[in-house]
């Protein structure tokens, strides 16, 4: 659990609440959480749950689960059983547009005849009871038509040659900015060119927009990334990852605004999706990476709604 005031610099106390096998201080509160979304919720008037989180647990309970904190440091399981079916890449946020949490669970599907990486959207009303999924993020044709060309890039950080059979285009993950009219997603895209190394896909992993009204129907308008890649030997030359939710921060001088930004989190390293990081010391990095907000406009945004809008 890593406090930070402006997203760059983060400090570590040692607060852990995970028994340590050798007994030594750290800062970890949640054990064997995979893709946790931790969310702070004033609005519960039961301070015992200020605090919530959704993510897939290995522990006691195998699957996607939620967790209640009434400080961020001291959690417990709330799910008596998963909240939907199949793993293991969950991204959870509260909606203030629909006033409910919305997840958004991987659940794979068959597509063109291949079983693969998919998301579908589920809410909850108060976080125990949690709607039946509905598929939301599925691949199509034209994202399997940029497969090649995003995996040319990264070419000579490939251990295996290309595979005809696996090569396409998966969703990874989903994160969301909660604009003035609509929701604009940032999809995390993996972009396969064959089995990988250590048996799972290899590929680079790339962030994508998406935006949407409703939260199940998507328009994904660009197949290009919307976070560019740094240089192959540089530090995230091949793989993104994102945030569950951006958040919009402003930096001031004094009392005066400079810009307003929309601030997303991205985990990035220089190597393609793998079991393992063949380059360990300079695998996995974070980083922060924005837009400024004005440039967000929509020229149509809906009669009810007068304010600045992406759509």
């Amino acid at each position: 659990m890593p406090p930070g005031r402006d997203g760059i610099r983060w400090e570590k106390p040692l607060i852990g609440t995970v028994k340590a096998r050798n007994g030594q201080p750290h800062n970890a509160v949640v054990a064997l959480m995979h893709h946790a979304s931790a969310i702070k919720d004033l609005r519960d008037p039961n301070p015992q749950r200020r605090y919530k989180m959704v993510g897939f647990g290995y522990k006691e309970m195998k699957g996607y689960q939620t967790l209640v904190s009434p400080d961020g440091i001291r959690w417990t399981r709330l799910s008596t059983e998963p909240i939907a079916p199949d793993a293991d890449v969950i991204s959870a946020y509260y909606s203030e547009d629909i006033g409910r949490f919305v997840a958004f669970p991987k659940i794979h599907q068959q597509v063109f005849g291949i079983r693969r990486r998919a998301f579908s959207t589920i809410f909850s009303d108060d976080f125990v009871s949690w709607t039946t999924p509905v598929s939301s993020f599925v691949n199509d044709l034209r994202d399997d038509a940029g497969t090649l060309a995003a995996v040319e890039r990264i070419r000579p950080l490939l251990d295996e040659p290309d595979d005809p059979t696996q090569m396409r285009t998966e969703f990874y993950r989903v994160g969301v900015y909660q604009a003035e009219s609509c929701t604009v997603g940032f999809a995390r895209m993996l972009m396969i060119s064959a089995r990988g190394r250590y048996g799972n896909h290899q590929g680079p992993l790339e962030l994508q927009l998406a935006v949407s009204r409703d939260l199940i129907n998507w328009k994904r308008p660009f197949r290009t990334p919307v976070v560019e890649f740094g240089e192959l030997h540089e530090w995230d030359g091949a793989h993104f990852s994102n945030a569950a939710e951006a958040i919009r921060v402003a930096t001031k001088s004094g009392s005066m605004t400079k810009e307003a930004t929309t601030s997303m989190a991205t985990a990035r390293q220089n190597v393609p999706d793998s079991w393992i990081c063949p380059v360990a010391a300079r695998c996995r990095c974070a980083a922060r990476s924005g837009w400024r907000h004005g440039n967000w406009i929509d020229l149509c945004p809906p009669p009810d709604r007068k304010r600045e809008a992406l759509c």
